[in-house]
């Protein structure tokens, strides 16, 4: 049986996965109670709700446009300034988008900003893989501390962000090295 030419396109893929995300973020949306959000907001304390968003900004906006400002200094042409509205621009994004329509937000603005839009794509992956490290980095001093109160699974969780934390240092190597 012969696949129609359609079915084989990429784009076709990635219409429905974002299909896929609008639908998921409307039934979120259509299944949250608003006054419950607003009873969660009203017990929270505005000092941590502030702080929480100055570390963001500050590490997925500021931090993350110097080191690729720094990373690619001799092929960047855009200013910290310029790489952090398309950092915070891609905030948004990332909430409703999925993540192959985000690289192309990024690829356009990169290439609009006047640099190579594929600088783009060894800095999307080498940051995933920056998060995921720092992730399991806290995930296991977490895990070093609270491992007593996890009962029978605070060793097993442990084992498993030791080899998780292995394996991403190696890649960070290999990445770093070649």
């Amino acid at each position: 049986m012969r696949v129609p030419a359609v079915a084989k396109n990429p784009w076709i893929g990635h219409f429905i996965k974002m299909l896929v995300s609008v639908a998921l973020v409307v039934y979120v949306l259509r299944s949250v109670s608003m006054n419950d959000v607003m009873a969660a907001f009203d017990r929270s304390n505005a000092y941590g709700i502030i702080l929480s968003v100055v570390f963001v900004l500050i590490g997925v906006v500021y931090l993350q446009a110097v080191e690729i400002f720094y990373s690619l200094r001799a092929s960047m042409k855009l200013s910290v300034f310029e790489l952090c509205k398309i950092n915070l621009a891609l905030m948004f994004y990332t909430l409703f988008l999925p993540a192959a329509l985000t690289f192309l937000v990024r690829h356009a603005k990169y290439v609009r900003a006047g640099s190579g839009g594929y600088d783009s794509v060894a800095l999307v992956g080498f940051h995933k893989v920056l998060q995921l490290a720092f992730a399991c980095l806290i995930g296991l001093v977490a895990l070093c501390f609270l491992r007593g109160h996890m009962g029978e699974y605070g060793t097993t969780l442990l084992s498993i962000f030791i080899v998780v934390a292995m394996v991403l240092a190696i890649l960070i190597y290999l990445m770093l090295s070649g």
